[in-house]
């Protein structure tokens, strides 16, 4: 199977490709950018053969359209920011190829506008699929929601948490999202309705394992409250709340997924919690998806969210077997005797 990452020389890009490389079922990994001096490279990807770069302009869909099909990629993994202006050429380019699309897009404005554009119905036509928010959040985070909501009977509420250290943000894209992500007006989940609030308010302090700690968290604009409603009926609040450390804070970041409903008539929690890097963390679930992908585990064309289309027990397995560290609780509250 032959990836072209978009995008493919950043810290998520390069992340990627390093999850894609250890899979035999891979044959070529093709990193586009706008710079492709492979000097940028880490050094595991400047020696492995099946790495190559090319310049491309992630804006310009037509020309893309030609290198995709020229690569002959199976999948194209989008890494570059701004979503906004790359996610809706990138997607054109292939439904123009006829390339099945990933990206790891955590930006709400651009879901609503891809949800609302007519590339959907082009993906469907065209017989791919695109899969947009498949990192860590949105993405694993999602999927573990999915998860738990399957052993309920009843879903009401899903609370997705997240903090990331201030010394993980690299680049001009990450920091101008970081900023644009808490200003304005955004999108949370709250009482059965979507509902746009102001962006840094709802500070709620919540506890993440060591060494992250308690941190002070508020509302952030992210794509769940447009997506997890669309796939888990019943669903009554979605909220994302999350924070940068600052630095005299751990260089970690972490998630933690807070699910409630109702099993068998009993009040039930579950909460999963993640720490680690957020590189890692973003580019480990992209680079799976990829596989199940190729694999014909993703059967589903056009949009659709990770929660959408993925067997989120395939996907945590293979996580795990990755690496990954989930700490899992379950609270059951039984029903009051009569």
């Amino acid at each position: 199977m032959n990836v072209f990452i978009v995008g493919g020389r950043g810290n998520i890009g390069q992340e990627v490709a390093l999850g894609l490389i250890r899979q035999a079922e891979i044959s070529q990994v093709i990193l586009g950018d706008m710079d492709a001096d492979p000097a940028g490279l880490r050094l595991r990807l400047r020696k492995n053969q099946k790495i190559s770069m090319v310049k491309i302009d992630a804006n310009d869909a037509q020309t893309l359209t030609g290198i995709l099909t020229g690569a002959k990629a199976d999948v194209v993994v989008n890494c570059a920011g701004p979503f906004l202006t790359t996610a809706p050429a990138v997607v054109r380019a292939c439904v123009g190829a006829r390339i099945n699309y990933i990206d790891v897009c955590d930006d709400h404005e651009t879901v609503a506008r891809l949800y609302a554009s007519p590339l959907d119905r082009a993906a469907r036509e065209a017989g791919i699929t695109v899969l947009t928010g498949m990192g860590s959040d949105p993405g694993t985070n999602n999927l573990i929601a999915k998860s738990y909501a399957d052993r309920l009977d009843r879903v009401a509420e899903v609370a997705l948490y997240w903090v990331v250290g201030i010394a993980e943000l690299t680049g001009p894209a990450a920091w101008a999202h970081s900023f644009r992500m808490t200003q304005g007006k955004i999108p949370q989940f709250l009482d059965g309705r979507l509902e746009y609030v102001e962006g840094g308010t709802g500070e709620e302090r919540v506890a993440f394992p060591e060494p992250l700690g308690n941190c002070l968290l508020h509302f952030v604009g992210h794509p769940q409250p447009l997506t997890l409603p669309r796939y888990i009926p019943g669903l009554r609040t979605v909220v994302v709340k999350g924070t940068i450390l600052p630095a005299d804070r751990p260089a970690a970041s972490g998630l933690k997924v807070v699910v409630k409903g109702e099993r068998q008539g009993a009040q039930v929690t579950c909460t999963a919690e993640m720490v680690g890097a957020m590189g890692a963390g973003t580019g480990l679930p992209a680079a799976i998806a990829v596989r199940m992908m190729g694999a014909g585990e993703i059967p589903a064309h056009g949009l659709v969210a990770p929660e959408g289309c993925i067997d989120p027990e395939k996907f945590l397995t293979a996580l795990r077997q990755n690496g990954a560290e989930i700490r899992e609780t379950e609270t059951v509250t039984p029903r009051p005797a009569p």
